[in-house]
């Protein structure tokens, strides 16, 4: 496929790109060496006839095409709301192998359909300053995802974990958040063998072995901090920290909410982890006891990305702009627009907007099934702990990958 001509031609250009190119690359962390080295003026698509791939097609994974125009409420946002988060990505892309895989069975996207594409959207940046519309829908086209017959699915929200914590045990800060110990061990496949469980490290099983990394506050907030697998912590010295999963102890997750509804502690309306929080909070004798249910227990280390917590993608989550996917069906880095159910009192009714899939976890899995990147700090968490709502999305492939297919599940 040429697109020879794609990018218009305009006398002058809008000088705001730089500053605007500048914020999102010191954002991003991308090179400006890369940024600015000469590109490939225009996509071509060339690709010899055995990199045509044909998919096995997962069972019920469908895809509607859709025009723009036809997005729920597509007015209400413009591409130029993925600027951070598409040239972080862009910059993942162009370090690849052009010929790496980074899509899915069913949508085998190659390294090199977003390089080609990613030029010409920074050489759009470059020329007008901006994302433009029109050249964004001629690189693009949106799907309706769809699951068998069925097109909507669950979203949850998540969040980044935020701890008081200190680097010593006090008697304000006595609450241990341990790294891997050196006596736990992989099987052949990868995983973790059965270790300590929950119950049995909260009595005490790891204490004198010098595991601590360091010390929290509250005892709930490390339980929700194993949850969601990373976190920052704000120590009492006043430097921040970022810390990030470094393993388990072989134990599946168990969902503390649905014992405590099964054993009559609270209703399903009070579920959230506010209605979690309250009961424990009231009910500290029984607290241990009932997260034990859940004999996953998670081992941090320091993260690598201290300036910003980091998806599956390996790229900057951003609040309201990043959502977990399953991979499986949904190739990480792909724009979406997602028509999602809001939560009472986080703005409209629903949620229509640009996002893009940089991120995965472990219970999000399913055709359509995300989990919406809140951000970090207890707003977020009063958010995401709320959000279990219906909801659809749909993929936006670059068209230079879709041309290359041999054959894809579409609707007809």
């Amino acid at each position: 496929m040429d697109l020879t001509g794609i990018l218009r031609r305009q006398e002058v250009p809008n000088n705001n790109f730089i500053i605007i190119s500048l914020l999102a690359l010191l954002l991003t962390g991308c090179a400006l060496g890369d940024f600015f080295r000469a590109r490939e003026p225009y996509l071509k698509s060339n690709l010899p006839p055995e990199q045509r791939y044909q998919y096995e097609e997962p069972k019920a994974f469908r895809l509607q095409k859709v025009k723009f125009t036809q997005l729920p409420d597509y007015s209400a946002d413009h591409p130029q709301s993925l600027l951070v988060g598409l040239l972080s990505s862009c910059n993942k892309y162009q370090a690849m192998d052009e010929k790496a895989v980074i899509g899915t069975n069913a949508l085998p996207i190659l390294a090199r359909d977003w390089q080609q594409t990613c030029r010409v959207l920074e050489q759009s940046l470059t020329k007008y300053g901006r994302l433009e519309q029109e050249l964004f829908e001629k690189l693009f086209i949106p799907y309706l995802v769809v699951n068998g017959k069925k097109k909507t699915g669950l979203f949850t929200g998540y969040y980044e974990a935020e701890l008081q914590a200190s680097r010593i045990k006090s008697t304000v800060y006595r609450y241990p958040i341990y790294q891997r110990p050196p006596d736990l061990v992989k099987d052949a496949n990868g995983k973790f063998q059965p270790y300590h469980n929950r119950g049995q490290i909260d009595n005490g099983a790891l204490e004198g072995k010098g595991l601590e990394l360091f010390w929290a506050k509250d005892r709930l907030d490390v339980f929700i901090l194993h949850i969601q697998g990373s976190g920052k912590l704000l120590l009492d010295d006043g430097s921040v920290v970022r810390i990030g999963y470094d393993g388990n102890n072989g134990y599946s997750y168990r969902s503390v909410a649905r014992k405590m509804i099964s054993d009559g502690l609270i209703t399903n309306e009070q579920s959230d982890w506010d209605g979690i929080r309250g009961w424990l909070e009231r009910n500290p004798d029984k607290a241990l006891n009932v997260l034990a249910y859940n004999q996953r227990y998670v081992f941090f280390k320091l993260s690598t990305h201290q300036l910003s917590i980091v998806g599956a993608q390996g790229t900057p989550l951003l609040a309201g702009r990043s959502m977990a996917v399953d991979k499986n069906y949904i190739p990480l880095g792909s724009i979406l627009w997602v028509d999602i159910k809001n939560i009472p009192d986080a703005g409209p009714k629903r949620i229509r907007r640009f996002m893009l899939a940089q991120d995965t976890g472990n219970a999000i899995k399913g055709i359509i099934r995300g989990d919406f990147f809140w951000g970090s700090g207890n707003e977020a968490l009063r958010y995401a702990g709320r959000m279990k709502n219906e909801g659809s999305y749909y993929v936006l492939l670059p068209i230079i990958a879709v041309q290359r297919f041999g054959n894809i599940p579409v609707l007809r």
